[in-house]
């Protein structure tokens, strides 16, 4: 498969096919960390096939710098599934590659996804996930709010979470800590 769909993680993506409307050459690359046992990886196989997913979905695990750029070079959005996640550095990736993130509405994404404008934040439920993701996989209209939330998220990453807003702020407590 090539990676012409989305870039998903975490177990939940698999139940999209449950409640997404069809939406052509969909398709999906779930990415899974290097520590996932091969029992789990075994049993997302179990998953989608039982499903019937299992022809559009592709698992990949402890993938390679170059390889992860291609693949969101190439997907529409990012889908970044755990909830209550530490700040998490996916979305920050996504975004910085002009990709919306399609996130869970608690832990890091709520710092690093503007709901609406450079993604979607929703319930840890497959049927939020899946609405969101039709509303940016969708046809003429989600294609083109993919590419427009792809731009203002690539900025929201420049803008709040470079080096060089990392380094403004800094300076800017700086007085503070030292009057």
């Amino acid at each position: 498969m090539s990676p012409r769909g989305r870039v998903l993680k975490g177990h939940l993506p698999l139940q999209l096919s449950r409640v997404l409307p069809p939406i052509p050459n969909l398709g999906a690359v779930l990415l899974l960390p290097r520590a996932q046992l091969q029992r789990d990886v075994l049993q997302l196989l179990r998953e989608a096939r039982a499903l019937g997913v299992a022809g559009d979905v592709e698992f990949r695990v402890s993938i390679a710098n170059d390889e992860k750029r291609a693949l969101l070079e190439a997907c529409t959005c990012v889908l970044y599934t755990p909830a209550n996640e530490h700040f998490g550095i996916v979305p920050l990736e996504a975004m910085a590659a002009g990709k919306p993130v399609v996130a869970c509405d608690s832990g890091g994404p709520k710092e690093s996804v503007a709901h609406g404008v450079t993604g979607f934040l929703c319930a840890p439920e497959s049927a939020a996930f899946a609405a969101a993701m039709a509303r940016v996989a969708g046809g003429r209209e989600g294609q083109a709010a993919a590419r427009r939330m792809g731009v203002l998220a690539r900025q929201r990453v420049e803008w709040k979470f470079s080096r060089k807003a990392f380094g403004d702020r800094m300076l800017g407590l700086m007085p503070g800590l030292i009057a």
